[in-house]
């Protein structure tokens, strides 16, 4: 993996609002743990104006 061209990506938890930093992976996409609450955070740019992002709770 070629670490070179990472870059951090910061976004808000949609859950409680903390902020949360995670990387790019190759495909662009980016998997973040709230460490606040647990949530998993998934987002990836589909195009230049839409963004994907899926929340999957914490359980407990």
């Amino acid at each position: 993996m070629d670490f070179s061209n990472l870059a951090p990506v910061q976004l808000y938890c949609p859950n409680c609002g903390h902020k949360v930093v995670g990387y790019k992976d190759a495909d662009g996409s980016v998997r973040i743990m709230c460490k606040k609450c647990g949530s998993i955070i998934f987002s990836k740019r589909r195009n230049p104006k839409e963004t994907t992002i899926k929340l999957y709770a914490n359980a407990n």
